[in-house]
């Protein structure tokens, strides 16, 4: 009986004797396992010989601890178990329609511990799984449908999943889409929207066919209608519709009044709210609202920000959510704060205008906030800051004597992650595109903080500027530099020569600012060039013409 099954895979949800063995033999296959040892292989046929009669046996329990120990040993046994894969899918896939549930909840678990090989193109093996495992997504039972679906994750995260699941997305958007519109419980359509969340993540712009977009946006957008705007059961669903949102990018355009409505309403109680506390009158008011919501509701304006571009303007323009991004800006809470920073990051890109009146507040509030202690908090408001330098230009002279200082201290005192000391390298490079005088006297003492955080950042639009901003610093204050060669010439030979192909306008300004020191310095960029590494020569030499 499913419901007796149910109850029992409730119980094994608790760490057991069961559960220790399996993992035993998870840490034993990645022990012999590892890069296809000899004793791997000896391994492996230790346990298949074992599991014959185990796989074998009329008792269901007997079978499901095989199955258990087939998933446990994936992992570490990639290489030793690809042989025996055909056999093996054939017998897991014909498990999913076992009459028994507690069966059909291990083979998901099972299968996709197998993903790496399932997904291989060599192996045509994904279709033939893909359509029994979406069918337990509308399982009877609550743990396979749980199952299955995060069976399907792990399937959709995987490397290039957008192009290998790109011909059976129709059918996986319907069922998911059929799931969400079912009689699910709780607990199984937050398994169901994370599945379609982690799709939307992966899959990116390949949901923006209409025969996708238009099946997921009403679904989803029905289903968070129907709550109400305090529900905090929506969490997962509006986490979700974010994903979606930015992945079908203008194909989201039907329904933005909608969603920027009811993200409004969230967030002019959290910011009525916090006003009132601010002026001292919080008897007036009663308890908080969730900062969950805030959050939510935040993200949500991003994504159909990054959606929509400039056509958010109209929507931004005839509402109250700026007066709530400069309430909301100096929130206690931590996460509000940093989804916050990012919504103005956005604002800044997609609609300006209706920004530009609170930035006498926002640069401060963001600048204040520019602490490497919150990690993300610092992040964000470091990312909106160069953000919103881009737009402002000249105007942003007036707020650097309170921004500067912060960048530069966090890089010259080490604070922070990677992305972080990144993210401030990119900020002070967007400074100094605009203010470069007064940048490159600041960014000097920490010059080589910042080269060692930027060469450590993506190549993308982001670095670009950076650096445009660097030579825009260089340019103004080429005697500040002159000392600096080694770090700047490591620093733009982290750009791969297709980066400068595709950045045409950086490559013609790094090349510039090389070629004036060489015919400055005259023969001591000769001898410079003699003493820096050879692989950093031969890119000059080749990429810049300046060796």
């Amino acid at each position: 009986d499913d419901d007796d099954d149910d109850e029992a895979a409730d119980a094994l949800s608790e760490w057991d004797l069961r559960k220790a063995a399996a993992a035993a033999l998870d840490i034993l296959a990645t022990m012999y396992g590892d890069e296809g040892k000899v004793s791997g292989s000896r391994y492996v046929e230790i346990l298949l010989a074992t599991l014959d009669d185990v796989l074998g046996s009329d008792e269901w329990e007997t079978v499901e601890s095989g199955i258990l120990v087939l998933g446990a040993i994936a992992q570490g046994c990639q290489l030793q178990m690809a042989e025996y894969m055909g056999k093996l899918l054939t017998f897991l896939l014909q498990c999913l329609v076992h009459p028994k549930s507690l069966i059909r909840n291990i083979t998901c678990f099972t299968i996709a511990r197998y993903k790496d090989w399932i997904m291989h193109p060599d192996h045509a093996a994904l279709e033939a799984t893909l359509e029994p495992l979406l069918g337990r997504v509308l399982d009877g039972s609550k743990v396979v449908q749980q199952a299955a679906c995060t069976a399907l994750c792990s399937f959709f995260e995987q490397e290039n999943s957008g192009e290998r699941l790109k011909p059976f997305l129709v059918p996986i958007v319907d069922q998911l889409v059929t799931a969400a519109n079912g009689a699910y419980q709780r607990k199984s359509l937050i398994c169901v929207y994370d599945a379609i969340n982690t799709l939307a993540e992966r899959v990116g712009e390949h949901l923006k066919e209409p025969e996708l977009s238009e099946r997921l946006m009403p679904c989803l957008l029905d289903k968070w209608m129907r709550f109400s705007d305090t529900d905090p059961d929506q969490f997962a669903l509006m986490e979700c519709l974010t994903s979606v949102v930015i992945a079908v990018s203008d194909g989201c355009m039907p329904y933005a009044q909608m969603i920027h409505d009811k993200c409004l309403r969230m967030l002019e109680t959290a910011a009525i709210y916090d006003a009132l506390v601010k002026q001292g009158r919080a008897a007036e008011v009663g308890d908080p609202p969730d900062p969950e919501f805030v959050v939510c509701a935040v993200d949500l304006l991003s994504g159909s920000a990054e959606a929509l571009g400039p056509s958010v303007e109209s929507l931004v323009g005839d509402s109250r959510v700026v007066e709530f991004i400069v309430v909301l800006s100096t929130s206690d809470h931590l996460d509000v704060r940093q989804s916050v920073f990012a919504l103005i990051g956005d604002y800044s890109k997609a609609c300006f205008v209706h920004l530009e009146p609170a930035v006498h507040v926002l640069v401060p509030t963001l600048a204040h906030q520019l602490n490497p202690r919150y990690v993300a908090v610092c992040n964000n408001a470091a990312w909106a800051l160069g953000e919103l330098a881009m737009q402002m230009g000249e105007g942003m002279r007036g707020g650097l004597d309170m921004i500067v200082p912060h960048l530069t201290g966090i890089l010259a005192g080490k604070h922070g992650t990677p992305l972080m000391r990144a993210t401030v390298a990119v900020a002070l490079g967007r400074l100094g595109m605009v203010c470069p005088v007064t940048l490159g006297q600041h960014i000097e003492p920490v010059f080589y903080s910042w080269c060692e955080a930027i060469t450590r950042f993506k190549n993308n639009d982001e670095k670009q500027d950076a650096f445009i901003g660097l030579c825009n610093m260089i340019i103004a204050n080429p005697e500040v530099f002159a000392s600096q060669l080694g770090y700047l010439t490591s620093a733009v030979c982290s750009f791969a020569d297709a980066d400068y192909e595709h950045y045409p306008e950086l490559h013609s300004q790094v090349s510039g600012v090389l070629q004036f020191y060489k015919a400055q310095l005259g023969r001591e960029w000769d001898v410079y060039v003699q003493s820096i590494p050879e692989n950093i020569r031969d890119r000059l030499r080749a990429t810049f013409n300046c060796v």
